[in-house]
């Protein structure tokens, strides 16, 4: 393989010659075959763990949702829904629609977490835009995933 040359900042040139390209890309490809599943189920678990808070009635900043409107308190009450806070769950048809995926290349990971069928993504996105809060991993979420990734050998 040819060098290749480099320019930095200050004009010098840098010449970098890659004679072991092939070994590189093995140890690429079977590392990113490692990271995969890892990165797929820690995606999963914080997926859980968005709607366990949620449903606990905290915000993706841990802050309290504002109270049930007095019309909907009174819904949730007449199904027997508790109403002491506000937990965005009526049927939990939201939260079972709300999904991990997962996509990988040769040289790519990504993971994306959202909802399945338009009905339910709109009712995320309304309460999104009623100011709660709730879709979204904090930073000690993707710390967590970060590191999951950093052990994995």
């Amino acid at each position: 393989m040819p060098p290749c040359a480099y320019t930095n900042d200050r004009g010098a040139i840098m010449t970098l010659k890659i004679e072991n390209l092939g070994a590189i890309e093995r140890a690429v490809k079977e590392r990113m075959d490692r990271l995969k599943p890892a990165f797929q189920e820690a995606l999963k678990v914080e997926n859980e763990r968005i709607k366990t808070r949620t449903q606990q009635g905290l915000s993706v900043d841990g802050k309290p949702f504002s109270k049930y409107s007095r019309k909907w308190a009174k819904v949730r009450k007449q199904a027997g829904l508790q109403t002491a806070y506000v937990d965005l769950t009526y049927s939990g048809d939201m939260f079972k629609a709300m999904k991990a995926s997962f996509a990988a290349d040769e040289t790519s990971i990504t993971g994306v977490i959202s909802f399945d069928g338009k009905d339910e993504a709109k009712k995320a996105i309304e309460n999104e835009m009623l100011g709660r809060s709730f879709f979204g991993l904090t930073d000690e979420q993707i710390e967590i995933i970060k590191n999951k990734l950093r052990n994995v050998t």
